[in-house]
């Protein structure tokens, strides 16, 4: 692996989100109403050609916080991880 490119539709939740995940759902159920758009979040994953033993966002911010700790829990330190969207974050 080089290069992985990943592409997801955005959501838009119209009612009950979360209410399908545990342990909310095994205890009241749950019912999420919500459609995909065609706006799409990107990520690109990188091996990286250096020798640090740590992974690296491209944008240190924020909005890539959650795909290094997935790099991170993954055992994947030898990767840069680019997030895009095609949509304003948090919208």
């Amino acid at each position: 692996m080089e290069v992985v490119v990943a592409r997801a539709p955005a959501r838009l939740d119209f009612g009950g989100g979360w209410t399908d995940v545990p342990p909310y759902s095994e205890e009241r159920g749950g019912c999420v109403c919500n459609a995909a758009i065609e706006l799409h979040a990107i990520a690109t994953v990188l091996l990286r050609q250096d020798s640090a033993n740590t992974p690296r966002s491209g944008a240190d911010s924020s909005d890539n916080a959650l795909a290094l700790a997935a790099t991170r829990r993954a055992a994947m330190p030898h990767v840069q991880v680019d997030v895009q969207t095609e949509f304003p974050v948090g919208a």
